[in-house]
């Protein structure tokens, strides 16, 4: 093998687990004096370990860290934000709709720009004022919503119930901006703020007694 094509290859390329775990096997390539390519055996190293994979040489190089179990772990922790992009994507939505509906009763003649100079004045129509109230209600008690889901998923305590949850509050928080942004009745939207609160504070409850049981 010539030198330069010896120069070209890579010195080092070590891949294996290392942690506490179990025993993995270390497998490596390196590049002799000789030129020639050999393949050696590290002794193994407990689990759960960060996979290795290196390169060294006149190329960039490349490590990663990450456990089989780890990985999949990670995934599951993941499943926590859906539920937060959607709401989220929800809250948008509503906020699309405080411009449409005053626009809309600005061509009709029912507002003007000095209504909304210092929020709304008593000559907003009801159902102009109902998408900004929505999007209010938005931001408050799903902020609480939005912290726990974090402190979830920093604290890798995401599961199958937490993830359950969180899907239910989304929906019934839809559903209540459904009904108030519609037929508006004021006990149906009260029956769903209540439920959606409730599942809120399980939610709450579920990472509260998975700090307890660590």
């Amino acid at each position: 093998m010539s030198y330069q094509a010896r120069m070209r290859m890579p010195w080092l390329m070590v891949t294996g687990r290392t942690g506490a775990c179990g025993n993995t096997k270390r497998t490596g390539l390196v590049r002799p004096s000789s030129g020639t390519i050999g393949s050696k055996s590290w002794p193994s190293a407990p689990r759960p370990c960060s996979q290795m994979t290196a390169a060294w040489g006149l190329g960039p190089v490349l490590i990663s860290t990450a456990s089989m179990g780890f990985t999949m772990k990670e995934m599951d922790q993941a499943a926590i934000f859906l539920p937060m992009c959607l709401l989220a994507a929800w809250t948008f939505a509503v906020l699309l709709l405080i411009p449409l509906a005053r626009f809309r009763a600005a061509f009709k003649g029912s507002v003007n720009a000095g209504d909304f100079r210092f929020g709304e004045s008593a000559r907003v129509p009801g159902e102009v004022s109902l998408p900004n109230r929505n999007l209010m209600n938005l931001l408050e008690l799903p902020v609480l919503f939005y912290v726990v889901c974090l402190a979830l998923y920093i604290t890798l305590s995401v599961d199958a119930l937490a993830v359950a949850l969180a899907w239910l509050y989304v929906l019934l928080r839809v559903v209540h901006s459904l009904v108030h942004l519609t037929y508006n009745n004021v006990f149906h939207r009260l029956s769903v703020y209540a439920a959606s609160s409730a599942v809120l504070l399980a939610l709450w409850i579920r990472f509260a007694a998975a700090l307890l049981q660590r």
